[in-house]
């Protein structure tokens, strides 16, 4: 029963290891269910039941707003082949450190280090130590003695199965990255499943020197424990060189700490509860990239001390993303006059992300009635904006207040980009576009109570010359490309609640494209989308 009550609470855990559980319950019966008798699987099945039942549960809020507004943001970035990037190696898992200065552990694990073996990455963390490579040798050798007729022992003999099939599902090459080619990509990092064939190491080498211990004399024994502490003390040396890293940044982490702690309660006395603070510059997510100095993360840091602030960060839904995209497009005074329209009271800024430490876009926000306040912070920078929204409320009126405040925040059509197209890039003017396979699609969704008419404006190109077809709109509509991009206009109707789809078709050749793998026929750039209630002059509002 306690394990059962387990099974629904890693249901409200991390994903990564619910799944990973789940894996485990269904190996272990398998390994357990004798011919003709089914018997064994029910318990295993219960298990899977009882972790996918509350993964459900834990993930229902997320898949209801994906189901109103679209998968979130930039969330297709992982990729099948990516199971075999971050797989485990059975390499690395044996290897000692290469910080260690015993020989010929050191040498080893310098001499695998120095030989360039290709996707080395998280998964050089998921060593099992030595005394779990200890443990990980006998799981092996125990299950290929099977094949000399050697009857296993239990329970070494279950736990030898199960480790050497959870090998077989994290290594590179193996069954994980077959499930993710028959399923989804979602769950890639196979290496950090690496947590229970470490379980399954250690246990396997303390039953089989138990074992061992049991059966030898009692001087064997005082000589044999001698050995074994030193072993052990030995292994868990070589795993605390992992920490070297830490350790050398752990000065520098804390003065970061200090001073964030520091900024975020000055922040906090000189704002009331409840307040929302804008967080700039604006990042995506997931963060897979930095911004000059500052790292992926970084702005979840001041979330981690605040008490009783909102933090603009991370974006997690389409219409999210549409109002940043807005804002980010704005500077100056025009981004501060949007920020107080958007509800926020102050605006955060973090040094780090700007060449010339935000000293630019500093002065371009404080002018005007935004004030800068004083957090003693070298890297961090707070304005005060309750000032310019008090000033828009006696300036415009409540009334119009709000209007612009929610034609700003909401409403309106979402865009996704779906399967054919790319990520974005600019061009060296800066402008935004997106490569597309021969068949790729755009999603176009609206989130709102009331039916809307659509109007996509953008242009579309290829170096090579033909046609690209687009359908979705009233009628579907044929662009010759030759290089030169083509300015394409298109009035399309969403009804409340739904979604609909432009789909571009093209028989174009793939561009000549060298060290590139993708698939280039054709992209679209400066994509704009506007909308409005439904109306009888849908294609005038589409002409202008």
């Amino acid at each position: 029963m306690a394990g059962l009550a387990a099974c629904v609470l890693q249901g409200f855990d991390y994903v990564y290891y619910s799944f990973f559980a789940a894996l485990l319950f269904g190996m272990a019966g398998l390994i357990s269910c004798k011919r003709g008798s089914m018997r064994a699987l029910r318990l295993p099945a219960l298990a899977i039941a009882l972790v996918s039942a509350s993964t459900a549960i834990n993930l229902t809020p997320a898949f209801l707003a994906w189901e109103k507004h679209g998968l979130p943001p930039e969330m297709g970035y992982k990729s099948i082949a990516e199971s075999e990037i971050y797989g485990a190696k059975l390499r690395l898992m044996l290897s000692p450190h290469a910080a260690n200065p015993i020989e010929p552990f050191g040498r080893i694990a310098r001499k695998a280090a120095h030989a360039n073996f290709p996707n080395e990455n998280e998964n050089t963390t998921a060593r099992l130590g030595l005394y779990g490579a200890l443990g990980l040798l006998i799981m092996i050798l125990s299950v290929l003695r099977l094949g000399s007729g050697t009857p296993l022992k239990q329970p070494i003999g279950s736990i030898s199965s199960l480790g050497l099939a959870t090998l077989l599902v994290i290594t590179v090459g193996g069954f994980g990255a077959v499930i993710n080619v028959l399923s989804v990509p979602d769950i890639r990092a196979y290496n950090r499943f690496s947590v229970y064939l470490s379980f399954f190491s250690i246990t396997a080498a303390g039953l089989w020197l138990q074992e061992k211990f049991r059966n030898a004399h009692p001087a064997g024994r005082v000589i044999g424990a001698v050995l074994l502490g030193c072993f052990m003390a030995f292994s868990l040396y070589d795993q605390l060189l992992d920490g070297a890293n830490l350790r050398a940044h752990l000065a520098e982490d804390t003065l970061r700490v200090h001073d964030e702690r520091a900024a975020v309660a000055r922040l906090e006395h000189a704002f009331p509860a409840g307040a929302s603070v804008l967080e700039l510059p604006f990042t995506g997510y997931p963060p897979i990239s930095t911004f000059n100095e500052m790292m992926s993360y970084d702005h979840g840091r001041p979330y981690l001390w605040s008490e009783h602030v909102k933090w603009s960060w991370p974006s997690f839904t389409r219409q999210h993303r549409t109002w940043q995209d807005k804002l980010n497009a704005l500077h100056g005074a025009d981004l501060v006059r949007a920020a107080a329209l958007s509800g926020f009271d102050a605006i955060w800024l973090d040094r780090a992300a700007y060449k010339d430490q935000g000293r630019e876009m500093l002065a371009s926000l404080a002018s005007g009635a935004a004030q800068q306040l004083d957090i003693g912070s070298k890297r961090y920078a707070i304005l005060d904006i309750r000032k310019v929204a008090a000033d828009l409320r006696a300036e415009l009126g409540e009334s119009e207040f709000r209007r612009q405040s929610s034609s700003l925040l909401g409403g309106g059509v979402l865009l996704a980009w779906k399967d054919g197209f790319y990520e974005e890039e600019r061009n060296p003017e800066g402008r935004r576009f997106r490569w597309a396979k021969d068949a790729a699609a755009l999603e176009l969704r609206n989130p709102d109570d009331v039916d809307l008419d659509v109007c996509a404006a953008f242009d579309i190109a290829s170096p090579n010359d033909g046609a690209v077809q687009i359908e979705g709109a009233k009628q579907p509509l044929n662009v010759q490309t030759s290089g030169v991009r083509q300015p394409v206009r298109l009035a399309l109707e969403v009804d409340a609640g739904k979604k609909t789809a432009l789909r571009f078709l093209t028989s174009l050749p793939r561009l000549d494209a060298p060290g590139d793998p993708r698939s280039l026929q054709f992209y679209v750039m400066d994509l704009d989308v506007s909308s409005k209630p439904k109306s009888e002059h849908r294609e005038a509002f589409c002409s202008k």
